[in-house]
């Protein structure tokens, strides 16, 4: 029963202690804005066109004529 004891008071903290460092995160990996921005471009052109589509189709269902762009 002693040798359990001193598993748990001596290494199981070592062990807990060891996974806490390795698990930091690392800052080094910061992203520029201009990357960031580039990055986010796709996305808001896609959302753009896709938000576009949805007012045609509300206008061709409202007016039954195409929007004039």
């Amino acid at each position: 029963m002693k040798i359990y004891r001193n598993i748990l008071f001596a290494v199981l903290p070592a062990v807990l202690l060891y996974c806490s460092q390795t698990m930091e995160l690392v800052n080094d990996l910061k992203v520029s804005e201009d990357l960031q921005i580039e990055l986010l471009k796709p996305i808001y052109l896609l959302d753009v066109t896709n938000n576009w589509t949805l007012e045609q189709l509300n206008y061709y269902k409202r007016t039954g004529t195409d929007l004039v762009t």
